[in-house]
């Protein structure tokens, strides 16, 4: 849907979702033992710097050459 530029806001708000609720599950530092907590430290920084990306979505829309704009969403 984001690729597409179809529903782009609804899709983000859903991805949203879907990160913050699994994020903590698989990549949280307290899953694993030192060493490796650095990784899924990094991890969960990867998922905040997606979130933020998907806000920006949220924000703007898909842009002018999107399904959404040539339907008049």
């Amino acid at each position: 849907m984001l690729v597409d530029g179809y529903r782009t806001r609804l899709a983000a708000i859903g991805l949203i979702i879907f990160v913050i609720i699994l994020s903590p599950i698989f990549h949280g530092p307290w899953n694993f033992p030192m060493p490796r907590a650095m990784n899924g430290i990094r991890q969960m920084l990867k998922n905040l710097n997606l979130i933020g990306c998907m806000l920006l979505y949220i924000a703007f829309g898909a842009g002018s050459i999107s399904l959404d704009a040539k339907s008049g969403r």
